[in-house]
């Protein structure tokens, strides 16, 4: 079994990964499903391995815009962390 077939994302509408980013927060989705996911590290790594995926879409909860500012993996996971650590706290 593969990291990729432990993903959150395994049995999502890929297209909430891929949305039109002139329309508000169309990312929401997808990062929320990244919020739960248990392989984040490997799924963040693929996409920096990956010069479409480092620039195109939402890989381990973050944009394409995102991983090409930095190249500091572990601190945008823990921004990431952080993030979702502040939605729990908002959320219903």
């Amino acid at each position: 079994m593969t990291w990729r077939n432990r993903a959150a994302c395994a049995e999502t509408d890929p297209e909430i990964f891929y949305p039109d980013y002139r329309v508000g927060d169309r990312n929401l989705k997808a990062r929320l499903v990244c919020a739960t996911c248990p392989v984040r590290k490997p799924c963040l790594e693929d996409a920096y391995a990956s010069a479409h995926s480092r620039t195109w879409g939402v890989r381990a909860g973050t944009t394409g815009a995102q991983r090409c500012s930095t190249t500091n993996i572990v601190r945008l996971l823990s921004e990431f962390d952080r993030w979702v650590s502040r939605r729990r706290l908002h959320s219903p």
